[in-house]
């Protein structure tokens, strides 16, 4: 049986590109170019590069643009040098960057003052630091 502490991670290097989609059942580090979805049953960690959407159970964003999709089992977190164009789904997001898109929040969303949103969001908390930027409309959910 394996053991849950020693999962494995797959890495990408700042120098590759990839043409295509990737899927894996492991964690993934992504500090290149991926032209296509990246899908893990675990976390992704995008550090810079970009990449075409992401589906994952954690994913982190630091440094990136994506153009496609976020869709997070649980948190998301983008930092302030990274812009998303696309929509986003997950449990719980902290948006320090540029996101233009949708956004399905089951939980909370958390907006610091570095944020800019130009999209919906449904969420049923948000916490919106005195400097955000938000261009669309709210709603909350029970």
């Amino acid at each position: 049986m394996e053991n849950q502490n020693n999962l494995n991670t797959s890495f990408i290097s700042v120098d590759t590109v990839i043409k295509g989609d990737i899927l894996t059942n492991d964690s993934i580090v992504v500090e290149g170019v991926v032209e296509g979805v990246i899908s893990s049953q675990r976390n992704v960690e995008l550090k810079s590069g970009s990449a075409g959407g992401v589906n994952a159970s954690n994913i982190n964003v630091a440094n990136c643009v994506i153009n496609g999709d976020l869709k997070s089992e649980d948190a998301l977190f983008i930092d302030s040098n990274s812009q998303i164009y696309g929509n986003i789904g997950a449990n719980r997001v902290k948006v320090q960057g540029v996101v233009k898109g949708r956004m399905e929040i089951r939980d909370k969303v958390e907006l610091f003052s570095t944020a800019s949103v130009n999209g919906d969001i449904t969420a049923s908390n948000i916490a919106i630091e005195e400097g955000a930027e938000l261009q669309g409309k709210l709603f909350i959910h029970k």
